[in-house]
């Protein structure tokens, strides 16, 4: 015969198994609904759970997910809280209340909650994931590559930990390790177009360019609309010169984002590249409508009407850059180059020396501005100007035949031939060096050596328009030489 104790017993063991199925029955509808991101019907379920068994952590832990997808973090938080009361080592409340104080910017106690899930189970990846991501908001990218490098040891197929630690490497500039991951995260997943995009950028920063134009060319094939691809893969046709290629995907990527100042004034530049000059001034007007005080469209509108030989129009193209921003260095030099080509050589030191002054190290305003004291027979401060642009870029072949041509205009014959030859030996497609050379040596009545030199430069210079004075010079010698 059964004790009444004993039939107490087994009726509330009855109840408790009845109540912990109907418990579970709400809790995979509660689970059904979340996975359909219906998450305030889940929530119910979750509620109709917990009702019927209140010490079961798990309920109390995947309801706070609902909240937090809901970024309810205050019923969230308190949900994760009651789970850990009822097991205090659990690794995904802690991970997930982390995960709330992150959102808030509260990183102090957001690391102090991953690192209770690692103390949990040293082998928990999430963790070691997301105080990577907090080490990059922070800036301390080095630790932030630490702890990714702790996740993928516990977890060597996400490939969402890849583009991050490839993140923290591009940032540092270790563009090699940053595409070693971008290209790892690819192996698993290999329709990441932010890892491809990545990657393309890190290409172009370490010169190679034509891998970058194939990631950004994958893009465009699974995205026909991706501006940025369209974009920089633009960009990076302007870096090999194949500038129709460039205007045809810039062309494409003012359709997507249209009224963008930034792509049209790249079209403009393209256009200008092209020889186009009119249609650049047109891109370039768009953009000043666009924007009236867009000092860069300014400029890039002035050396296209210098190109098409209107210096009116470009001086006061120059002039307005200049009036908007009295401090931008490229709207000086290029005025600077106006004056000099226009012969106002006093003018165009002014400019260039104002330059100088903003950028002490720009070797171009040095080199000008000695050309210009040069054309003015102020021969020491050119030769100091020009010497000072080698010494900033000793490989700059321009810089060093100018040096030449000073020096053969001060009657230094050996010291032109000299630098001549060493500019050639930098640049052998220059034709300048050989029309020094034939001087030179035509000075020092070696007349046999300077007609060969002078042959050459006639030869290099061929349709090249910046030489064409130096061109019709030095046929004239040509005929005298033969003459006599």
């Amino acid at each position: 015969m059964i004790s009444p104790i004993h039939l107490i017993l087994v009726f509330n063991f009855f109840i408790i198994t009845i109540n912990s199925q109907e418990a579970n029955f709400y809790y995979n509808q509660a689970i059904e609904k979340q996975e359909a991101s219906k998450f305030d019907e889940s929530i119910e379920f979750f509620n109709k759970a917990i009702a019927l068994d209140s010490l079961n952590s798990l309920y109390y832990y995947k309801r706070g997910n609902s909240y937090l997808n809901k970024a309810f973090f205050d019923s969230a938080l308190k949900d994760y809280n009651r789970a850990i009361e009822l097991n205090p080592c659990y690794s995904d409340a802690f991970n997930n209340r982390g995960t709330i104080y992150y959102f808030l910017k509260k990183y102090d106690l957001a690391l102090q909650e991953f690192q209770k899930a690692i103390n949990c189970d040293n082998s928990y990846h999430r963790s070691y994931n997301n105080i990577g991501l907090i080490y990059l908001e922070q800036g301390r990218f080095s630790d932030a590559i630490e702890m990714f490098n702790e996740s993928l040891q516990f977890n060597t197929n996400d490939f969402r930990t890849y583009v991050k630690r490839g993140n923290a490497h591009f940032i540092l500039k270790q563009y090699e390790k940053a595409i070693a991951d971008y290209t790892k995260a690819l192996e698993i997943s290999d329709n990441l177009i932010e890892a491809m995009l990545s990657r393309a950028f890190a290409y172009k920063f370490i010169g190679q360019i034509q891998n970058s134009i194939n990631d950004f060319s994958k893009i465009i094939s699974l995205d026909s609309n991706n501006f940025d691809a369209f974009f920089n893969r633009g960009l990076s046709y302007i870096d090999i010169n194949e500038n129709q290629l460039a205007l045809n995907d810039l062309i494409i990527s003012d359709k997507i984002l249209p009224n963008n100042k930034i792509v049209k004034n790249k079209i403009g530049i393209v256009y200008s590249n092209l020889g186009e000059f009119q249609k650049a001034i047109a891109e370039f007007s768009n953009v000043i409508a666009l924007d009236p005080n867009n000092i860069e469209a300014y400029v890039n509108r002035g050396l296209a009407y210098k190109n098409l030989m209107k210096p009116d129009s470009a001086l006061q193209d120059f002039n307005r850059a200049i009036a908007l921003d009295s401090n931008y260095a490229n709207a000086y030099f290029n005025r600077g180059m106006l004056f000099q080509n226009s012969k106002y050589e006093p003018l165009a030191v002014m400019d260039f020396t104002k330059v100088i002054s903003l950028n002490p190290y720009d070797y171009e305003a040095y080199l000008n501005r000695g050309k210009s004291y040069m054309r003015m027979k102020r021969f020491d401060s050119a030769e100091a100007d020009i010497s000072k642009s080698i010494e900033i870029r000793p490989d700059n072949a321009e810089a060093i035949f100018n040096l030449a041509y000073l020096y053969y205009n001060m009657g230094n014959n050996d010291t032109a031939i000299e630098l001549a030859n060493k500019a050639i030996l930098i640049d052998p497609t220059l034709p300048e060096p050989y029309y020094i050379l034939g001087l030179a040596h035509h000075n020092k009545n070696e007349i046999d050596k300077a007609l060969n030199f002078y042959e050459q430069f006639l030869a290099k210079a061929e349709g090249i328009e910046r030489v064409a004075e130096f061109i019709q010079i030095t046929k004239k010698i040509i005929q005298r030489i033969n003459k006599n």
